[in-house]
């Protein structure tokens, strides 16, 4: 779905880390190409992670805290 998965990452953890979102970091995911809205749930870029990483579910987590 050409989602830029380790950026959407990135602002997650930071926005994560806060009591509430800041804005800038939610500017910032909103002015991302693709976003998480964009995640069919179909997990194969999971299949691709060399890290193992539960992506999918971290695409739903995001979509929840930038709503």
């Amino acid at each position: 779905m050409s989602i830029n998965i380790a950026v959407v990452n990135k602002y997650y953890d930071l926005a994560a880390m806060q009591e509430r979102v800041p804005e800038s970091v939610r500017e910032h995911y909103r002015a991302l190409p693709v976003t998480v809205d964009a995640c069919t749930g179909c997990v194969a870029c999971e299949l691709r992670c060399p890290f193992g990483v539960p992506i999918a579910s971290r695409m739903a987590q995001a979509s929840e805290l930038f709503g």
